[in-house]
């Protein structure tokens, strides 16, 4: 599972980067700090968070994803990115970016 998660997130950080022009956010959260991150996160969404990382700047990634009613073929869905920063030992989003696919 733990191998498994590795390489979701790998792929995953990639995608963010790229979607972000940011730098490789593919480093590890901690399980506290990923409850800390996802309590401030459901304060304003409840999509599933689909990737997390830390970037080289010491921020946070998080990605959710909520797929819409399948149309035809095709797998439509939006999101959100959000980077997040501790500031005065609470986390706190910075940027937040919509997207649709």
């Amino acid at each position: 599972m733990l191998v498994r998660l590795t390489l979701i997130l790998a792929v995953c950080a990639v995608s963010v980067a790229a979607a972000e022009e940011a730098p490789s956010c593919n480093g590890s959260v901690s399980p506290s700090e990923l409850a800390e991150i996802t309590s401030v996160i459901r304060e304003v969404t409840s999509e599933p968070i689909e990737h997390f990382g830390r970037c080289r700047d010491g921020t946070v990634s998080i990605r959710t994803f909520q797929s819409s009613p399948p149309r035809s073929a095709r797998a439509d869905g939006g999101g959100q990115i959000f980077r997040l920063r501790k500031d005065d030992g609470k986390w706190k989003i910075i940027k937040r970016v919509f997207y649709a696919t």
